[in-house]
């Protein structure tokens, strides 16, 4: 799972990962290869589909078998917030499962004062954590 992680820079745009999530954390459990064909159906939406499954698997929304996808009780509630916080929720998660993982450089985080928020600087990320990187950011 991390080497996909590690091979990716994307799981796709915003809307993909709500797109994917809807797919996935919606009922007790999805066939890979259906959930894969639903995705793959969307126009005007990307999700690259390997790369959202580790991706979701990693923070705990989701287990996998050789042919199913079944989300946890963390992908239940990620699922609830889908229409109302799944951003704000999905970020929180991603960061601390990161920063907790030493996946990112911590001593990089810095506060704009103008803007009122933190940021990792661009070396706090190795270019391993692009993926990261990139969910963060979008």
């Amino acid at each position: 799972m991390r080497d996909v992680l590690k091979r990716c820079n994307t799981i796709g745009d915003y809307q993909g990962m709500v797109y994917f999530a809807s797919k996935v954390l919606h009922d007790a459990e999805i066939k890979i290869d259906s959930a894969r064909q639903i995705c793959s159906l969307m126009n005007d939406i990307r999700v690259n589909f390997n790369s959202a499954v580790a991706f979701f698997e990693y923070l705990g929304f989701i287990e996998t078998t050789l042919t199913l996808l079944i989300p946890t009780e963390a992908g239940k509630k990620l699922f609830t917030a889908l229409y109302d916080g799944f951003g704000y929720m999905l970020s929180e998660i991603c960061l601390n499962k990161v920063v907790f993982d030493g996946l990112v450089d911590i001593t990089a985080l810095r506060f704009d004062a103008i803007k009122g928020c933190y940021y990792i600087q661009r070396h706090g990320f190795p270019f391993s954590a692009a993926l990261f990187r990139n969910v963060l950011y979008s």
